[in-house]
């Protein structure tokens, strides 16, 4: 049936199977009960492939020119917009939507459906379901919601959002928002400079080429800086970080996290990071380049960028960097690996018990020292194995439990604050001493020539190896 007037022609089908074609002018075509293909042509048409009395039916609509509103209702419908701005409703069963050229917007609603924006800036929800949403060129928005859903951002700076369910989020081209929110979702960022949010559950986050900003959230995640400087942000829950090439900032919170400063252990370019593992027990890896870690609270292991903790074989003749290396409180285990690195066991609890490790083979040098001044005795392990290494000491009192010297040009030892202190030299060192202005020194052949050096400021006695000696007599 068909009705004209001078502006408007509306035609509806029956139950069976119809081809109904508008005109150009502004059409209002019902499909009725059946499969029915269903063309506006010109104008700003109205579609539905089922009339609400008559529903039923897979159906195929193609607005044309104009702005249109399309409808699919009941059945797996196949809904194309056409030019121009416009409504994309596919309803119930699982749909395919395609926007083409202007600024649309597209409901799948119930079911599993495909939904595609094209040209514009269009946005496109996928309601109930387990949904596919491909925003193409321009500025889009894409909304999952419930579901299982995947979501592309395409070229332009997108925002998309996976709503409930575990989703797949992948920006594209341009400056994008990626929110995962609840469900164990996994965000990519293609190019461009994003923000990725993973919001609750359990995330997979990865940078891509721009300047990035990775935001765990609660949760167990998992993130991945790209090649330039990024932000990399835990939140709750135990999560791994890795950086990569670039100058990247990594923070974790409340968990027992896993930090990697640099993803590629064995070769390639390595990033100045700045790293803060937060509260909790952490495993920190600065990877090679200039690192600054601080440890936070907990009992953390924290590698500068040559431990031997992992595959050390292979990794200790490929990660250098001078490093800043901070504890806190807790007991920690802190390496700082080739080049001059600052090592601090930090914290002011008592009872605390430090492993601070200096350089390694072919280091410059490290300092190594414990930041609980003023605290009763810890029992600390210093370490040093570089060409030159300084330790300083903490704490009035400070019982030292192990000092262990490497081979290298020299080893520099200052005084730990008023108090008995326990320094230990290597086993077959003959010690000599020698007094400089109000300083006392301690001096030690070993063998190939090097020596050890001693400073004990204020003390003029004498003392030998292994002994406590009071810094101000």
């Amino acid at each position: 049936m068909t009705t004209e007037n001078n502006d408007m022609v509306f035609t509806r089908g029956t139950n069976g199977n119809d081809n109904l074609t508008g005109t150009a002018l502004d059409d209002i075509l019902f499909g009725s009960g059946g499969s029915d293909l269903l063309n506006g042509l010109a104008g700003n048409d109205l579609i539905r492939g089922d009339d609400p009395l008559r529903p039923g039916g897979n159906d195929t609509i193609n607005g044309g020119d104009g702005e249109d509103q399309l409808f699919g209702f009941v059945g797996n419908d196949i809904i194309s917009g056409g030019n121009n701005n416009d409504l994309l409703d596919g309803d119930e069963g699982n749909d395919s939507l395609n926007g083409g050229s202007g600024n649309d917007n597209l409901l799948g609603k119930n079911g599993n459906d495909i939904i595609l924006g094209g040209l514009g800036e269009d946005v496109l929800i996928g309601a109930d379901g387990d949904d596919f949403l491909d925003g193409g060129e321009n500025n889009d928005q894409l909304l999952g919601e419930d579901g299982d859903d995947e979501l592309i951002g395409g070229d332009g700076d997108d925002l998309l959002s996976g709503g409930r369910n575990n989703d797949i989020l992948d920006g594209g081209d341009g400056n994008d928002q990626l929110l995962g929110s609840s469900g164990d979702d996994e965000i990519f960022a293609g190019s461009g400079d994003n923000l990725l949010n993973g919001s609750s559950g359990n995330d997979y986050l990865e940078a891509g080429e721009g300047i990035d900003q990775l935001l765990g959230g609660s949760g167990n995640d998992e993130m991945y800086a790209g090649a330039n400087n990024d932000e990399v942000i835990g939140g709750g829950g135990n999560d791994t970080a890795y950086g990569e090439s670039g100058n990247d900032l990594i923070v974790t919170s409340s968990g027992a996290d896993l930090i990697f400063g640099d993803e590629d252990f064995f070769g390639g370019p390595d990033g100045d990071d700045d790293i803060v593992a937060g509260n909790g027990n952490d495993t920190v890896y600065g990877g090679g380049g200039v690192d600054s870690i601080i440890g936070g609270g907990g009992n953390d292991f924290i590698d500068g960028g040559n431990g031997t903790s992992i595959n050390a074989a292979v990794r200790d003749f490929l990660t250098f960097g001078d490093d800043n290396l901070f504890g806190s409180n807790g007991n920690d285990t802190i390496t700082g690996g080739f080049g001059f690195d600052l090592i601090n066991g930090g914290g002011t609890e008592v009872g605390e018990i430090d492993i601070l490790i200096g350089g390694q083979l072919l280091s410059s040098g490290s300092i190594v020292s414990e930041a609980n001044l003023g605290q009763p005795p810890d029992e600390d392990i210093f370490v040093i194995g570089t060409n030159e290494g300084f330790l300083y000491g903490g704490g009035a009192g400070a019982v030292i439990g192990s000092n262990i010297f490497g081979q290298g040009d020299r080893a520099v030892i200052q005084d730990f604050q008023n108090g008995f202190d326990n320094i230990q030299t290597p086993n077959g060192v003959t010690p000599l001493s020698v007094v400089i202005g109000s300083s006392r020194f301690l001096l030690a052949q070993v063998t190939g020539g090097f020596e050890i050096v001693a400073q004990v400021v204020g003390f003029t006695g004498t003392f030998a190896a292994g002994t406590f000696i009071p810094p101000e007599a």
